[in-house]
């Protein structure tokens, strides 16, 4: 019978990486002058961190498609920038990632999970290996180690989606049921039911000062810290 997982996104959940709207946007901006349609631009509102954000757990390549398609990119020739663009971000986060450090509440709700009986999980559109180091370098890699297996899932290898979920969920040796989803856009709620995760498990975090994505359904629930989840698991268990 499988455990029980909390999967969890990584980038702005467990790690502070607000220069991701910088790196795409930058990356963008190369594979446009790198055209032979350098001379066009974007409309700057797709640009904007705040359009970047309400966009949040789209894939890379989708943005870049954006980006491009809105630089007057021909259809055709859309593909080739869009991968150039995407190799740039990737390494762009690359040597950005390991710099980035994780939120205060990430060791200790990682530590509470595993007390609890949970397999802890974790899915990024960040691509695996800048993933693995980043945790890695905060001293958070152990708590995805199960033997030979790291039950982490990049964004290189598999964008995040409900095959993402069971994936990572698998490799953690967890199944669906009774797991929970742990993001901070609707795009990881989304991809958590989709694999079947039951809604009332798909928790969405936004912290201290940020906004709540708008169409958020009534039935995910939001959480502003990452010990708020322990507290609501514990709470479920004495309901049990």
């Amino acid at each position: 019978m499988p455990y029980k997982g909390v999967l969890f996104d990584v980038d702005d959940v467990l790690v502070n990486r607000r220069d991701i709207p910088g790196q795409l946007a930058e990356a963008a901006k190369y594979a446009i002058r790198a055209s032979n349609y350098g001379g066009l631009s974007v409309p700057y509102t797709l640009f904007r961190p705040e359009w970047i954000k309400e966009h949040y757990g789209n894939s890379v390549p989708w943005y870049m498609e954006q980006f491009l398609a809105a630089a007057g990119i021909p259809k055709e020739e859309l593909a080739q920038y869009v991968a150039r663009a995407t190799e740039k971000y990737f390494k762009a986060i690359r040597e950005s990632g390991p710099r980035c450090t994780a939120y205060e509440d990430a060791i200790p709700a990682l530590e509470g999970i595993r007390s609890r009986g949970f397999n802890t999980a974790a899915f990024s559109n960040s691509d695996r290996g800048t993933v693995i180091e980043t945790l890695w370098r905060n001293n958070m890699l152990d708590f995805f180690h199960y033997g030979s297996e790291l039950a982490i899932v990049g964004g290189d290898e598999i964008a995040k989606s409900p095959k993402a979920v069971t994936e990572a969920l698998r490799l953690a040796g967890a199944g669906v049921g009774g797991s929970y989803v742990v993001g901070d856009t609707l795009k990881d709620a989304d991809a958590g039911r989709g694999a079947g995760i039951s809604p009332e498990n798909t928790l969405l975090l936004v912290r201290k000062g940020l906004a709540v994505p708008k169409n958020k359904p009534a039935d995910v629930l939001l959480i502003s810290t990452l010990t708020d989840m322990l507290f609501l698991i514990d709470e479920r268990s004495r309901r049990i």
